[in-house]
This record gives C-alpha cells, structure tokens and sequence, in this order.
C-alpha cells in the first residue's frame, strides 16, 4: 500500500506542478508551443549615451561591449575588429556569444553597448552551405531541419529559416519544420507564432547600439557609423572596416550551388520574417548614419560605478581568448617609430564561423 500511496502521490504532484507553472515547455508537432514571456527592456537614448561615455572616459576598466554574433553575417570580421579595439587600444572589455540564442534579460545591463551583425537571410543560408555544407543542398539542409529537433533548447548554429527571428527573440524553434523544395512555411502545424516573435526580436534590434549590416560593411561610413556608436570618436575617421572572407570550413572544394526557381522561392518564403527583420536593420543602419551629428559629444563623465561589473559568469565568452595571434601595430615613444606589438591568446575573434 505503501508503494501504490507513493506513486499516486507522486502522480497527483506531478499534475499540479504541471498546471501550475504554465510557462512549462509542451510538445506541438515537435516545437515548443510556450513562447518567451519576459518582456524586452526598452533601452532609452540616455541608456544608450551612458554606455558610450563608459567606453570614452573609462575604457577598459569599466566599458563592456555585448556582440552577438550571427553565423555568416560578417561576424569575424567586427570580432577582429571588435579585438582590435579591446586588446590593441584598451577601450573596453569584449564579451561574445555565437552559439545560443539571445537572453533579453541582458538589455537591463547598464554601461554596456550592444552590437550584432546581419546580412540578406537567403544569401547567409547560401554562404553557410558553401562555408560546411556536405553533400547536396537539399542533404545539407535536411540535416539542419533534423539538428533543429536535438539539442539543448537555447541552442542555435545552424539554421535555414527564420534564424535572426529566433536569436534576437530569444526563442529557439524545435520544429522539424515544412518539407524541401515545396513545403510552405504558413502551412506548417509546428511552426510558433512568427508573427509574434518578429515583433519581439524587432524591439531587440532598437535596444542595440549598433547594427551592422554586411552589404555595406566595404563602405567607409559603415565603420564611421559604428565607431561613433561606441563612443569611439578619434578611431571613426581614421579605419577602414572591410568584410573578410574566410576560409571554408569543411575539406574540400567548395560545393556547387544552382538552384532552381522554386527552391529559391521557398527559401525566401522560409525567411519571410527574417527579410522583413532584415529590412528594418538596413533601414536602422542607415538612419544611424545621417544622424551622427547628434553623436558629436560623449556627454558627461559617469560615474564608474555605473560601468563596471563583471559579466564573466553569464555573458558568454570573453573576447581575450583568441586561437591566432593579433598583431598590434603602436608607435613607441620617444623615437617615434612605428613597432609591431603581437599579443599572443588574446580573444576568440579569429575562429572560423
């Protein structure tokens, strides 16, 4: 009797727990059907202009930068660059996250600036086939759909629909989603509410301090642009950005992609959400870039208490750790030459992805 009381009990405790936490993952056609219910803090311009002024008047010391870096969006590229500015002129402490989705609950950080990167969703789904694809395409991409379902459920690396979507709204989708080349995304019973999470990761994107957006990323006033965001006036009109190309991934030749007209109408109408996440970012972008003037003065010196804080324990990786050399290049003083100073294991900023 014992043994029947215990496992009744059990039972009945587990029905109320069940009910009574209703933010509980369930399973609806392999997805999750709770969406995030904690609400995106809306950073003000002051937020924004305090995080700036950290990284002017206080650099390393006391200013953090956040990136969040999107997979094959020009994200090596602003991690170098991002190194570049932390190890090389000590302007502030970097932190990075590849390979999670993005916890909203980070915006509440004061004295920090956020950064991410995107380009256009169908030419990064591309660039990732030719970056570690194996196989053909439609194998490749049937992987991925299969991933999707195994895992921890924050976690994201590969994706081919909706991927800025689920990073910026905090939401991983585990849906085995529509069938290759027809299946219709608005068709699927396992898909959550796109609609919904575009509008959350779009208020997201507003909280960042800057966007970069990789088809501009050549242009001079890309660089301009976000420099002045990050409070780094005397670099923004001296350096040049410039996308890097890295190497593929995988061995072997890079594999031939030519699709046909339907596949890349479907995977446009996949990414549907994400163009339209893609869109606001550009026009984001470039609104940044004509209001620079605005941008002219780092405003008052705050307090360091109000930048400092250590984030080492739930923001991801440190930028310090980097598997490549950097090489710094300082003039030293008195003679006025110009030296190569290499930092050896100084960030994460060089790995392939």
């Amino acid at each position: 009797m014992g043994a029947a009381f215990l496992a009744a009990s059990v039972s009945v405790l587990s029905a109320v727990l069940f009910w009574q936490l209703p933010w509980l993952p369930t399973a609806r056609g392999g997805g999750l059907e709770s969406l995030p219910d904690f609400p995106v803090p809306v950073r003000s311009a002051q937020a924004k202009a305090l995080a700036r002024s950290c990284v002017h008047f206080h650099g390393e010391n006391g200013a953090r930068v956040y990136f969040l870096h999107n997979r094959k969006a020009g994200g090596t590229t602003v991690r170098k660059w991002l190194g570049y500015q932390q190890i090389c002129q000590g302007r502030f402490t970097g932190f990075v996250e590849e390979a999670t989705v993005f916890n909203v609950s980070r915006l509440c950080e004061q004295g920090t600036l956020f950064v991410t990167a995107l380009r256009d969703p169908v030419s990064r789904i591309k660039s990732s086939y030719k970056f570690e694809g194996e196989g053909t395409f439609a194998q490749w991409l049937v992987k991925v759909q299969k991933e999707r379902t195994m895992g921890h459920k924050g976690r994201i690396w590969m994706e081919v629909q909706n991927y800025y979507v689920q990073r910026l709204s905090g939401y991983r989708w585990k849906g085995l989603g529509p069938s290759w080349p027809r299946g219709r995304a608005d068709g699927d019973e396992s898909a959550p509410d796109w609609r919904r999470l575009f509008e959350r990761a779009l208020a997201v994107l507003e909280s960042f301090d800057v966007v970069f957006i990789v088809e501009e990323m050549d242009r001079r006033e890309t660089l301009r642009a976000g420099a002045m965001q990050l409070g780094l006036r005397d670099f923004a009109e001296r350096a040049d950005l410039g996308h890097e190309r890295v190497r593929r991934y995988t061995r072997g030749p890079v594999p031939v992609l030519n699709l046909t007209a339907t596949e890349e109408a479907t995977l446009a109408e996949w990414n549907a959400w994400d163009t339209k996440l893609f869109a606001a970012a550009r026009a984001r972008a470039a609104a940044d870039a004509e209001s620079l003037a605005v941008l002219t003065s780092p405003g008052v010196a705050p307090s360091a208490n109000n930048c400092a804080g250590d984030m080492r324990s739930k923001w991801g990786e440190p930028l310090e750790r980097q598997r490549q050399k950097l090489t710094c290049r300082r003039r030293q003083a008195g003679d006025g030459k110009a030296r190569h100073a290499t930092v050896r294991n100084s960030g994460d900023l060089a790995r392939r992805a």
